[in-house]
């Protein structure tokens, strides 16, 4: 996962490392049509943030990570 826009981070997060997933967006993220996907980890940090994800690419993302625990709530 990436983040930062001048400064920019990645992280490397194994697959079985994730324990859940948070999806928010804010006011102005609604407008432009992105969101912020959160992948919770057990250790560490608690969670790494990718920030200004499009709508369609933050779930599809989560999806692939981690597919059974997403495929029932995707369309």
């Amino acid at each position: 996962m990436r983040s930062g826009a001048l400064r920019r981070a990645q992280a490397v997060v194994e697959r079985r490392a994730v324990v859940g997933w948070t999806l928010k967006q804010t006011w102005f993220q609604r407008r432009a049509g992105v969101l912020t996907v959160i992948a919770g980890v057990g250790a560490g940090v608690g969670g790494y943030e990718a920030v200004d994800v499009s709508e369609a690419d933050g779930p599809a993302f989560a999806a692939e990570v981690t597919p059974d625990w997403i495929a029932p709530f995707m369309r």
